[in-house]
């Protein structure tokens, strides 16, 4: 995956979430290291992106994923295509809508909050550990 390539970063809904909460663990060195350019270039603002509810382009470098779609165990992948459509909802978004990475960041931070991510994100594993609650707080009040 290549950050720098000619057309939009392609990201789940959901993902747009678990930008905040990147803290540089995942499930293989290769998909941190994917992630981490991912996420960056998101926060950069400069790239653009188009919102899916399919695998995307973390998912490219995920040691779960096969014939494009998330096998981490049975039913993975219309748990995680819920997760999309809620974050898609809550966010006001279309798939396959291309908007400014920065413009996506900004309205992540103006509309999820602590129940959102609750309610979009159910069962996951990083949300207890509050990542992503956190990392919307540091954006809302400016930090990088």
């Amino acid at each position: 995956m290549s950050v720098s390539r000619d057309g939009p970063l392609s990201l789940r809904a959901h993902h747009l979430l678990c930008a905040f909460g990147f803290r540089g663990l995942g499930y293989s060195d290769a998909f941190v290291a994917n992630m981490r350019r991912i996420v960056d270039a998101f926060f950069a603002g400069a790239a653009r992106v188009q919102v899916t509810d399919r695998c995307d382009d973390i998912c490219a470098a995920c040691p779960q994923r096969s014939d494009g779609e998330c096998h981490s165990r049975p039913g993975a992948e219309g748990r995680i295509r819920q997760k999309d459509r809620r974050a898609l909802e809550t966010l006001g978004l279309e798939v396959n809508q291309v908007r400014p990475a920065g413009a996506l960041a900004r309205l992540v931070a103006e509309r999820i909050d602590g129940p959102a991510l609750a309610r979009i994100c159910g069962r996951c594993r990083w949300l207890p550990r509050g990542y992503c609650e956190e990392g919307l707080s540091r954006r809302r009040q400016g930090a990088p």
